[in-house]
Protein backbone atom coordinates (compact mmCIF):
# COMPACT_ATOMS: atom_id res chain seq x y z
CA UNK A 1 0.00 0.00 0.00
CA UNK A 2 1.47 3.25 -1.08
CA UNK A 3 1.77 6.30 1.29
CA UNK A 4 -1.47 8.45 1.06
CA UNK A 5 -1.21 11.73 -0.28
CA UNK A 6 -1.40 14.42 2.35
CA UNK A 7 -4.29 15.92 3.96
CA UNK A 8 -5.48 19.28 2.91
CA UNK A 9 -8.61 22.43 4.04
CA UNK A 10 23.38 6.63 10.92
CA UNK A 11 25.23 8.89 13.57
CA UNK A 12 24.99 9.74 10.23
CA UNK A 13 25.84 13.15 9.11
CA UNK A 14 23.11 15.38 8.48
CA UNK A 15 21.66 14.85 5.09
CA UNK A 16 19.81 17.20 2.75
CA UNK A 17 16.72 15.25 2.42
CA UNK A 18 15.12 15.99 -0.79
CA UNK A 19 14.67 12.62 -1.66
CA UNK A 20 11.16 11.44 -3.00
CA UNK A 21 10.35 14.77 -4.19
CA UNK A 22 7.15 14.39 -5.58
CA UNK A 23 5.08 17.17 -7.38
CA UNK A 24 1.11 17.22 -7.32
CA UNK A 25 -0.88 16.71 -10.64
CA UNK A 26 0.93 19.23 -13.30
CA UNK A 27 1.99 21.79 -10.32
CA UNK A 28 5.03 23.51 -10.07
CA UNK A 29 7.43 24.74 -7.83
CA UNK A 30 8.73 27.98 -8.18
CA UNK A 31 12.57 28.84 -7.52
CA UNK A 32 11.81 29.97 -4.70
CA UNK A 33 10.90 26.74 -3.05
CA UNK A 34 11.95 25.89 0.46
CA UNK A 35 14.78 23.91 1.50
CA UNK A 36 14.28 22.05 4.76
CA UNK A 37 16.81 19.89 6.28
CA UNK A 38 16.06 17.31 8.89
CA UNK A 39 17.88 15.21 11.12
CA UNK A 40 18.77 13.34 12.45
CA UNK A 41 18.14 11.08 9.15
CA UNK A 42 18.29 7.47 11.28
CA UNK A 43 15.98 8.00 14.37
CA UNK A 44 15.55 5.44 16.86
CA UNK A 45 13.49 4.73 19.76
CA UNK A 46 15.82 2.36 21.62
CA UNK A 47 14.85 -0.25 24.53
CA UNK A 48 13.63 1.75 27.47
CA UNK A 49 12.91 4.58 25.24
CA UNK A 50 9.25 5.85 24.36
CA UNK A 51 10.32 8.67 22.35
CA UNK A 52 13.01 9.78 19.93
CA UNK A 53 13.36 13.70 17.99
CA UNK A 54 13.35 15.03 14.92
CA UNK A 55 14.92 18.79 13.71
CA UNK A 56 13.33 20.54 10.49
CA UNK A 57 15.12 23.73 9.78
CA UNK A 58 13.96 25.82 7.01
CA UNK A 59 17.10 26.94 4.99
CA UNK A 60 14.82 28.29 2.24
CA UNK A 61 13.04 32.29 1.10
CA UNK A 62 9.63 31.59 1.95
CA UNK A 63 7.54 30.03 5.38
CA UNK A 64 7.33 25.91 5.35
CA UNK A 65 3.98 24.96 6.01
CA UNK A 66 4.20 21.45 6.80
CA UNK A 67 2.15 17.96 8.01
CA UNK A 68 3.72 15.11 9.18
CA UNK A 69 2.40 11.40 9.62
CA UNK A 70 3.60 8.39 10.68
CA UNK A 71 2.99 5.65 8.89
CA UNK A 72 3.65 1.33 10.01
CA UNK A 73 6.17 0.38 7.51
CA UNK A 74 5.68 -3.35 6.13
CA UNK A 75 7.62 -5.11 3.41
CA UNK A 76 4.44 -7.45 1.71
CA UNK A 77 5.46 -9.99 -0.93
CA UNK A 78 9.07 -8.02 -1.70
CA UNK A 79 7.12 -4.62 -1.96
CA UNK A 80 7.39 -1.46 0.77
CA UNK A 81 3.73 -1.74 2.37
CA UNK A 82 2.63 1.60 4.67
CA UNK A 83 -0.40 1.51 7.28
CA UNK A 84 -2.17 3.73 9.23
CA UNK A 85 -1.27 3.15 12.77
CA UNK A 86 -1.65 4.71 16.35
CA UNK A 87 1.30 3.51 18.48
CA UNK A 88 3.73 6.25 17.38
CA UNK A 89 2.63 9.82 17.47
CA UNK A 90 3.95 12.53 15.70
CA UNK A 91 4.00 15.89 17.61
CA UNK A 92 3.01 19.11 16.42
CA UNK A 93 1.22 16.96 13.51
CA UNK A 94 0.84 20.50 11.40
CA UNK A 95 3.58 23.01 11.90
CA UNK A 96 4.69 26.84 10.51
CA UNK A 97 8.69 27.46 9.87
CA UNK A 98 9.65 30.61 9.15
CA UNK A 99 12.59 31.04 6.83
CA UNK A 100 16.15 30.58 8.94
CA UNK A 101 13.96 28.93 11.85
CA UNK A 102 14.02 25.07 13.27
CA UNK A 103 10.97 23.07 14.48
CA UNK A 104 11.59 20.25 17.15
CA UNK A 105 9.47 16.81 16.12
CA UNK A 106 8.93 14.62 19.14
CA UNK A 107 7.93 11.00 17.98
CA UNK A 108 6.54 9.23 21.10
CA UNK A 109 5.58 5.67 21.24
CA UNK A 110 2.23 5.22 23.07
CA UNK A 111 2.14 1.39 23.14
CA UNK A 112 3.46 0.36 26.88
CA UNK A 113 4.43 -3.23 26.85
CA UNK A 114 7.93 -3.86 25.40
CA UNK A 115 9.05 -4.47 21.73
CA UNK A 116 10.02 -8.45 21.32
CA UNK A 117 11.53 -7.00 17.68
CA UNK A 118 12.47 -4.52 15.85
CA UNK A 119 9.28 -2.50 14.22
CA UNK A 120 9.54 0.13 11.00
CA UNK A 121 7.53 2.98 10.80
CA UNK A 122 8.15 5.85 8.11
CA UNK A 123 7.95 9.61 9.57
CA UNK A 124 6.15 11.16 6.28
CA UNK A 125 6.58 15.42 5.79
CA UNK A 126 4.45 16.69 3.45
CA UNK A 127 4.91 20.92 2.22
CA UNK A 128 1.58 21.82 1.27
CA UNK A 129 0.57 24.79 -0.21
CA UNK A 130 -0.06 28.11 1.53
CA UNK A 131 -3.76 27.98 0.35
CA UNK A 132 -4.43 24.29 2.21
CA UNK A 133 -2.19 25.29 4.82
CA UNK A 134 -4.42 28.44 6.02
CA UNK A 135 -7.27 25.75 6.58
CA UNK A 136 -6.12 22.84 6.99
CA UNK A 137 -6.59 20.04 9.90
CA UNK A 138 -4.80 17.68 10.85
CA UNK A 139 -8.06 15.15 10.71
CA UNK A 140 -9.03 16.80 7.61
CA UNK A 141 -9.90 14.62 4.54
CA UNK A 142 -7.25 13.22 2.46
CA UNK A 143 -6.33 15.22 -0.70
CA UNK A 144 -3.73 14.79 -3.61
CA UNK A 145 -2.14 18.72 -3.54
CA UNK A 146 1.52 18.89 -2.52
CA UNK A 147 4.09 20.84 -3.18
CA UNK A 148 7.19 18.39 -1.61
CA UNK A 149 7.64 15.28 0.07
CA UNK A 150 10.24 13.71 3.04
CA UNK A 151 10.26 10.00 3.94
CA UNK A 152 12.29 9.61 7.04
CA UNK A 153 12.42 5.95 8.50
CA UNK A 154 12.17 5.37 11.82
CA UNK A 155 13.17 2.19 14.02
CA UNK A 156 11.79 1.01 17.10
CA UNK A 157 13.90 -1.73 18.43
CA UNK A 158 13.51 -4.75 20.75
CA UNK A 159 15.58 -6.78 23.44
CA UNK A 160 16.78 -8.86 20.69
CA UNK A 161 17.55 -6.31 17.67
CA UNK A 162 19.28 -3.76 20.05
CA UNK A 163 22.01 -6.94 20.15
CA UNK A 164 21.55 -8.54 16.77
CA UNK A 165 22.46 -7.61 13.29
CA UNK A 166 20.71 -8.46 10.02
CA UNK A 167 21.10 -11.97 8.48
CA UNK A 168 21.06 -11.67 5.10
CA UNK A 169 21.19 -13.86 1.40
CA UNK A 170 19.49 -13.35 -2.13
CA UNK A 171 18.09 -15.93 -4.48
CA UNK A 172 16.13 -14.56 -8.30
CA UNK A 173 12.77 -15.30 -8.84
CA UNK A 174 10.87 -15.57 -12.43
CA UNK A 175 7.66 -13.79 -12.41
CA UNK A 176 5.57 -13.03 -15.51
CA UNK A 177 8.66 -13.46 -17.53
CA UNK A 178 10.91 -11.14 -15.45
CA UNK A 179 13.49 -12.01 -13.48
CA UNK A 180 13.85 -10.37 -9.59
CA UNK A 181 16.44 -9.99 -7.58
CA UNK A 182 15.07 -11.12 -4.05
CA UNK A 183 17.68 -10.52 -0.76
CA UNK A 184 16.22 -12.07 2.56
CA UNK A 185 16.88 -10.33 6.05
CA UNK A 186 16.19 -13.48 8.56
CA UNK A 187 17.88 -11.39 11.65
CA UNK A 188 15.76 -9.32 14.00
CA UNK A 189 17.23 -6.16 12.52
CA UNK A 190 17.02 -4.26 9.52
CA UNK A 191 19.87 -3.48 6.79
CA UNK A 192 20.31 -0.52 4.96
CA UNK A 193 21.89 -1.33 1.43
CA UNK A 194 23.70 0.71 -0.91
CA UNK A 195 25.69 -0.06 -3.84
CA UNK A 196 24.26 -3.43 -4.36
CA UNK A 197 25.27 -5.25 -6.71
CA UNK A 198 27.83 -8.46 -8.67
CA UNK A 199 31.17 -9.12 -8.54
CA UNK A 200 32.15 -10.80 -11.72
CA UNK A 201 34.73 -13.59 -11.94
CA UNK A 202 37.38 -10.72 -13.51
CA UNK A 203 36.98 -8.86 -10.10
CA UNK A 204 35.20 -6.39 -10.98
CA UNK A 205 32.37 -4.84 -9.40
CA UNK A 206 28.65 -4.09 -11.15
CA UNK A 207 26.10 -2.10 -8.90
CA UNK A 208 22.77 -2.71 -10.41
CA UNK A 209 21.58 0.55 -11.35
CA UNK A 210 18.04 0.40 -10.19
CA UNK A 211 19.08 -0.71 -6.54
CA UNK A 212 21.67 1.63 -4.87
CA UNK A 213 19.56 2.15 -2.24
CA UNK A 214 17.31 -0.22 -0.26
CA UNK A 215 16.21 -1.21 3.27
CA UNK A 216 15.39 -5.36 4.19
CA UNK A 217 13.06 -5.08 6.75
CA UNK A 218 13.76 -7.51 10.08
CA UNK A 219 12.32 -10.83 8.55
CA UNK A 220 11.35 -9.58 5.75
CA UNK A 221 12.58 -9.84 2.19
CA UNK A 222 12.82 -7.07 -0.81
CA UNK A 223 12.82 -7.16 -4.90
CA UNK A 224 14.56 -5.59 -7.47
CA UNK A 225 13.75 -6.07 -10.91
CA UNK A 226 16.64 -7.22 -13.27
CA UNK A 227 16.85 -6.92 -17.10
CA UNK A 228 18.11 -10.90 -17.27
CA UNK A 229 18.99 -13.12 -15.63
CA UNK A 230 22.66 -13.00 -16.45
CA UNK A 231 22.45 -9.38 -14.10
CA UNK A 232 23.09 -12.12 -11.26
CA UNK A 233 26.09 -13.39 -12.39
CA UNK A 234 29.01 -13.17 -9.80
CA UNK A 235 29.22 -12.66 -5.99
CA UNK A 236 26.18 -10.21 -4.64
CA UNK A 237 27.81 -7.61 -2.70
CA UNK A 238 26.71 -4.15 -1.24
CA UNK A 239 27.27 -1.34 1.61
CA UNK A 240 25.43 -2.59 4.94
CA UNK A 241 24.63 0.21 6.91
CA UNK A 242 26.50 2.44 6.10
CA UNK A 243 29.90 0.47 6.62
CA UNK A 244 32.83 1.54 3.71
CA UNK A 245 33.58 -2.14 2.99
CA UNK A 246 31.49 -4.06 0.73
CA UNK A 247 29.91 -7.40 2.05
CA UNK A 248 29.39 -10.89 0.57
CA UNK A 249 25.66 -11.65 0.73
CA UNK A 250 25.66 -15.35 0.52
CA UNK A 251 23.12 -16.85 -2.03
CA UNK A 252 20.37 -19.12 -0.67
CA UNK A 253 20.48 -22.95 -1.06
CA UNK A 254 17.35 -24.24 -3.52
CA UNK A 255 16.23 -24.79 -7.02
CA UNK A 256 17.12 -21.23 -7.89
CA UNK A 257 20.22 -21.87 -8.15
Amino acid sequence: MPIPPCRQGPTFPIVRWLIAALLALAATVSPAANSLLIWPVNPTIRPGEQATALWIENQGRTTAHLQLRVFAWQQLDGEDDYRVQHDIVGSPPMTRIAPGQRQLVRLTRTAPTPVPRELAYRVVVDEIPVQAADTAQADAPAGVRFQFRYSIPLFVLGETAAHDGPQLAWTLEQREGQTFLLVHNHGHRHARLTGLGFRRQRGAHVPLQNAQLGYVLAGSVARWPLTDATQAEGTLEAHVDDHRRLRTIPRMPGPNR
